[in-house]
């Protein structure tokens, strides 16, 4: 809702009263009338919030939680403990349901307040709880400060481990792990404040947010920032294993290589604070560079004849283009951000000039699919595979049988082998044109229109979801709405089977075709709702020779209690 500031003045009656007038618009839109109450509520020493009859306000919840715990049970402590700072609560109380707390679980929850828990001090400690109290000020650290901070810990963590390399420094190595949990401790109070601001408008506007969904794109930078800092742990993790120096002309190539990947993630976040469009565009295309610094690395470790550190090398290599491929994730979110500022200019240029254009929310440009089914023979399409995918075909026969989605169902082929097996099926596209060619295959599925981005089905209408191709074609912001249908619409303990591009496929340029992904990316995506059963390597079965390189998923959707 847009937000229109109004001024009105106070005025005196009687002896002691003072009135305001209410926006008439407000009233109406409320369908309020002459003689109804309001509630007021004062927040601060400025702030007055007026709520019309029967509204509960959001920021009136309880500000203290309390988890009681089993005896055996320890590191589940920590993970409630972390939901609940995440919710916002101020107060947290931790007792045991029977008996006392044992001192594993007190040293746990102590570790994990000091580690992971910014502006929180234990306040109460017995054997028959333990109390913590959020004291920090949302104003004394603001989530850019946080986040300037955070992006600071991980760029140095990245060059100590370099350096720790150089100089095989064990304990500059063991520094540079240590200051990982300094990096999760910011994300996860930015995460704290995040989910405040979005529960409370004032404070939306206070932290600097123009609306909730850039808090969204500032969550998924955040995980980045994070994966970052990871990396550079890995890194030093490889130091303290190997306890090897490695050669000084293979050293400066991954020095210069590193410097590159912290140069684009500075130009990234850049973008971020400066809310530009067009520096993120620029900074996702000098991102591909990074393929010519991992050749000149390979090129100069050509020399070395021992497995072992050959392997060493490309696993650094490997850390090190992860964070520059983070900091074109972190560019992508912010076109996704500001693209609309970027068409209301754009759009008022082309007025001035009298040309017309086209504009894309993303990197990645993907055709009309409903002019594409329409013009094209479906057995001369890249994806087109006769018969049921083999990695699919490998887990049907240890399902029961239900009712399967074929997801972004294209041909219609993987429905119709999967109606042969028993299953009952429906597959779905957005392309009107596909569903017409598909219908006239098969008698055996239900085949319907249907956008998972903005699904008609029900709730918990199927039993499973193969998805072969819709994923890897939606932009980072449309992957989160993916997410919440595919889990709204999955029955209870439903499964998800998930085919997408991979990384390692090097045929297909990176700025053709679908996206690419890295195992760990989709993990990242799913596991907070998803059980992980199975991700393996394997290859997209269709037209294309030599099969390209894709991941398999099995995916089992989490009942949460």
């Amino acid at each position: 809702m847009e937000e229109r500031e109004e001024t009105r003045k106070i005025q005196f009656t009687g002896k002691s009263s003072y009135i305001v007038s209410l926006p008439k618009q407000w009233i109406m839109d409320l369908g309020l009338k002459q003689g109804d109450q309001v509630r007021m509520i004062r927040k601060d020493s400025s702030t007055l919030e007026i709520y019309p009859p029967k509204f509960e306000a959001r920021s009136q919840k309880k500000e203290d939680a309390t988890i009681e715990i089993d005896e055996e049970e320890t590191s589940s402590i920590v993970r409630k403990l972390i939901s609940l700072y995440f919710l916002g609560y101020k107060t947290i109380n931790i007792k045991p349901k029977t008996g006392r707390l044992s001192p594993n679980q007190r040293n746990a929850v102590k570790e994990a307040v000091k580690r992971m828990l910014m502006g929180s001090e234990i306040i109460s400690d017995s054997t028959g709880g333990i109390t913590i109290q959020v004291l920090v000020n949302l104003l004394e650290l603001s989530v850019d400060g946080a986040f300037k901070r955070m992006i600071h810990l991980a760029k140095s963590m990245s060059n100590d481990a370099i350096l720790a390399m150089r100089e095989n420094n064990l304990e500059l190595a063991q520094e540079v792990i240590n200051t990982d949990d300094e990096v999760d401790r910011f994300g996860f109070y930015i995460i704290r404040q995040l989910k405040i601001a979005i529960q409370n408008e004032h404070m939306l506007k206070e932290m600097g947010f123009r609306n909730a969904r850039d808090c969204l794109g500032y969550r998924l930078v955040v995980k980045n920032i994070e994966r970052t800092g990871d990396h550079a742990a890995f890194i030093a993790k490889d130091v303290l294993e190997f306890k090897k120096p490695v050669k000084k002309d293979i050293v400066e190539k991954i020095e210069e290589m590193n410097e590159f990947a912290l140069s684009v993630l500075d130009d990234s976040c850049l973008a971020l604070f400066k809310e530009d469009y067009v520096q993120a565009e620029k900074t996702i295309e000098k991102t591909n560079e990074i393929v010519k610094y991992e050749k000149r690395v390979r090129d100069a470790s050509k020399s070395l004849k021992d497995d072992e550190e050959i392997y060493r090398i490309r696993r650094m290599t490997e850390n090190i283009r992860r964070i520059s491929e983070y900091a074109s994730d972190i560019a992508e979110i912010v076109l996704n951000m500001n693209i609309e500022k970027s068409l209301k200019k754009t759009v008022w240029l082309c007025v001035k000039i009298g040309i017309r254009m086209t504009f894309s929310d993303n990197k990645k440009e993907f055709p009309d699919w409903n002019l594409y089914y329409k013009q094209n023979n479906v057995e001369t399409m890249p994806w087109y595979e006769k018969n049921l995918d083999l990695d699919m075909l490998e887990e049907v026969q240890f399902l029961e049988k239900g009712e399967f989605l074929d997801l972004g169902t294209g041909p219609g082929t993987q429905a119709a082998d999967l109606a042969k097996k028993g299953f009952k099926v429906t597959g779905s596209d957005i392309s009107t044109s596909a569903i017409e060619k598909a219908k006239s295959s098969t008698n055996n599925v239900n085949f319907v229109i249907d956008d998972i981005l903005n699904s008609k089905f029900e709730s918990e209408s199927f039993d499973y979801i193969l998805d072969r191709g819709c994923f890897h074609v939606l932009s980072v912001d449309e992957r989160i709405t993916y997410l919440d249908q595919i889990k709204r619409i999955l029955k209870k303990n439903g499964m998800i089977f998930l085919k997408c591009m991979s990384k390692n496929e090097k045929n297909i340029l990176d700025n053709k075709g679908p996206h690419k992904f890295y195992k760990e990316e989709i993990i990242n995506y799913f596991e907070n709702d998803f059980d992980i059963k199975k991700s393996k390597d394997t290859v997209y079965y269709g037209m294309l020779k030599p099969l390209p390189k894709a991941l398999f998923f099995v995916m089992k959707k989490l009942v949460k209690i």
